[in-house]
């Protein structure tokens, strides 16, 4: 959530960040006047309740015969007091409409990005950090889908069966690798980050405190009749966690991974780029969070970048580094990098994870503070996706299979496949 001061106080300056993000400036205009309405109708209702109280109490003494107000005015009548107390419903209604208004116009805005982040709104604006370049092996090889289904290691039409389109039912080594995938991005990181195993339905607030709700409500699924959401990330549940808590300096930083199936209803259009793994409704991901002082935030955001390629690296995969632009910015972050790996048999770059600095934007959302001598802040947020497990796995199917049909696997899988070969299912290839 954006500073409501900031709002009031320098709206054209919020509009002019903000226009960068394509949002409409008239937007950000309705929503400093619909906070200023919310602190009007907030001051006469205050006003109104005041007056009501000081007529009863007038009102009362007049009954018991004790003495008059202190101003010597008539003592107000039974009329008196119902035009006053009708007074005080008419503005808890205005002032209810005005502040939820208020609120979710404000629920509405994204985050203002920093002035380092690229300006434009497409993704040929962000710029290109780093790359590494893919191996010419002269031809492109099999689609992953191609592969794992010939195979045995994936089955569509089980998984079709199951769930219908964006879900994938694994067998055999396929079942292995992705555990696998899993196991090593969590192990990777376990000497920084303190693992955490947090619920998958969440409440509706904690979807809102990391900016998931109301943006995206189209996109994530609900449980019908309840207030729980599945997490399209775990972003969501390990933001929640100090949720309306109040932090102690010597508290910070805070820093998380955990490992979750994640749920999204957008999972793209049909066809080539949505077959396999590469778009689901349902995927595992491992995912890094720290809670920061803002003083070391962008230092906090330069490791996170570090600890989210290292993955890449270990698993040997070519990839390459893309700075945001801010029309790309995911909805509540300030600045981001993605990383995008090499598909070498859809001979395009995918994207596996984005390295975001939220700043306070989260923070405020989920009532997050941290305890200084001058007073209560905001502490900032990030986020990355350290192993994006699915994707990841046809990823390295398409990139270690060999004219002989073996899928050969980096180093660092190894030992937890107990090979260093994919093998199909029995009856297979």
């Amino acid at each position: 959530m954006l500073d409501t001061r900031l709002l009031l106080e320098e709206p054209d300056r919020v509009a002019g960040l903000l226009a960068t993000r394509g949002v409409d400036s008239a937007e950000v205009h309705a929503t400093a006047e619909a906070l200023r309405l919310a602190r009007e109708t907030a001051k006469l209702l205050d006003t109104a309740r005041e007056r009501a109280n000081r007529q009863a109490r007038d009102h009362a003494r007049a009954a018991r015969g004790t003495e008059p107000s202190k101003d010597g005015a008539p003592p107000p009548s039974h009329s008196d007091l119902r035009a006053v107390r009708a007074r005080v419903t008419e503005l808890e209604d205005q002032h209810r409409s005005a502040r939820w208004e208020a609120r979710a116009r404000t629920l509405a805005l994204p985050n203002l990005p920093e002035e380092k982040a690229p300006r434009g709104t497409r993704d040929t604006d962000s710029t290109l950090v780093g790359e590494s370049c893919p191996p010419d092996r002269g031809h492109a090889p099999p689609a992953h889908w191609v592969t794992a289904e010939a195979d045995g290691w994936s089955d569509v039409a089980r998984s079709l069966k199951l769930s219908g389109h964006g879900f994938s039912v694994l067998r055999g080594d396929g079942a292995r690798l992705l555990r696998a995938l899993v196991a090593f991005g969590l192990d990777l990181h376990r000497g920084t980050y303190e693992e955490l195993v947090l619920p998958q339905l969440v409440r509706g607030e904690a979807m809102v405190g990391s900016g998931h709700l109301p943006e995206f409500a189209d996109g994530v699924y609900r449980v019908e009749d309840e207030d729980l959401y599945a997490v399209p990330t775990a972003e969501v549940p390990v933001t929640a966690l100090h949720r309306d808590e109040l932090l102690s300096p010597e508290e910070l930083p805070l820093l998380y991974m955990m490992h979750s199936t994640c749920f999204r209803r957008a999972a793209g259009a049909s066809g080539r780029s949505s077959r396999g793994m590469q778009r689901l409704h349902e995927y595992h991901q491992v995912e890094l969070a720290r809670i920061v002082s803002p003083a070391d935030s962008h230092e906090h955001f330069q490791m996170l970048l570090a600890d989210a390629q290292r993955a890449l690296v270990a698993l040997e995969l070519p990839y390459r580094v893309l700075d945001v632009c801010t029309g790309r910015l995911p909805f509540a972050a300030a600045l981001a990098r993605r990383l995008d790996v090499y598909s070498a048999g859809t001979r395009r770059w995918l994207p596996v994870s984005t390295v975001s600095l939220f700043t306070d934007f989260q923070a405020r959302r989920s009532g997050i503070r941290v305890g200084t001598p001058r007073g209560k802040t905001f502490p900032h947020t990030l986020n990355a996706s350290a192993l994006a497990a699915s994707r990841l796995w046809g990823v390295l199917i398409e990139n270690g299979v060999r004219d002989d049909g073996r899928v050969v696997l980096p180093g660092a899988l190894w030992a937890a496949m107990d090979t260093n070969v994919l093998r199909p299912r029995p009856g297979c290839s």
